[in-house]
């Protein structure tokens, strides 16, 4: 948005169902690989003023939330 103010072309929106039990411990190990492996998942977009800059950051290890919504 900082780069063209109110277009939304940057967004991409995903959902997904699951289906029957899900070990969350296992899918949050696999995100976080996917994460380690793929700088695109670390990549920030910064501004020092004069022009955006991407910037990878050292892979933080992500926790997933947990919400039951039944």
């Amino acid at each position: 948005d900082q780069i063209e103010s109110g277009n939304s072309h940057y967004n991409i929106c995903e959902a997904f169902r699951f289906e029957g039990l899900l070990d969350v411990s296992i899918l949050n190990d696999c995100l976080n690989d996917i994460i380690r492996r793929h700088d695109i998942f670390r990549t920030v977009y910064l501004n020092d003023g004069d022009e955006p800059y991407q910037s990878v950051l050292e892979h933080d290890v992500f926790t997933m939330s947990e919400i039951d919504l039944s």
